[in-house]
């Protein structure tokens, strides 16, 4: 009988676990790039970097008691910059705004735009707004054959 109710449970276990995996693969997300002034919206399934970061300046107080203090204060901002991958595709539009730089025309690859994420239903999570972002580099990855957008951004905020 022990070994039964083991059984039976080992087995609602797996059944659990693999519903746990179902759901997940349910609940994949999905990126949006959006650039304003090339006209453009294409799928990611990735996107990292979206945030930033300040230098830590340490700011040194001697007190007139003698007892000394060391303050940590914020110092430059900086942004990271934001990558973002997916399956190659036939459209060629991140490769024409690449090609921008490439070329020297970087007051006009300069765009704004915005980083949607939706749910896989495309109910959305979160939205990303960026001023004057410009495709850093481009390429496909040499082991799983993806696309890879690294982007740079001069301004970036959570919009929601």
């Amino acid at each position: 009988m022990m070994k039964k109710s083991f059984l039976l449970a080992l087995f609602a276990c797996v059944f659990l676990l693999g519903q746990g995996r179902a759901n997940a693969q349910e609940a994949k997300v999905q990126f949006i790039l959006r650039i304003e002034g090339l006209n453009f919206s294409e799928p990611f399934a990735e996107c990292s970097g979206l945030g930033s970061q300040n230098e830590i300046i340490e700011h040194h107080i001697v007190y007139p008691n003698g007892e000394d203090l060391i303050r940590k204060i914020p110092g430059r901002l900086r942004l990271f910059e934001i990558t973002c991958r997916r399956t190659v595709t036939a459209n060629r539009s991140l490769w024409t705004w690449r090609k921008l730089i490439e070329d020297g025309n970087v007051d006009y690859a300069r765009q704004n735009g915005e980083i949607f994420l939706g749910d896989s239903k495309g109910v959305p999570i979160a939205r990303w707004v960026f001023s004057a972002g410009w495709p850093a580099s481009l390429k496909i990855s040499d082991k799983d054959f993806r696309e890879e957008v690294v982007l740079t951004v001069e301004d970036l905020e959570r919009a929601h």
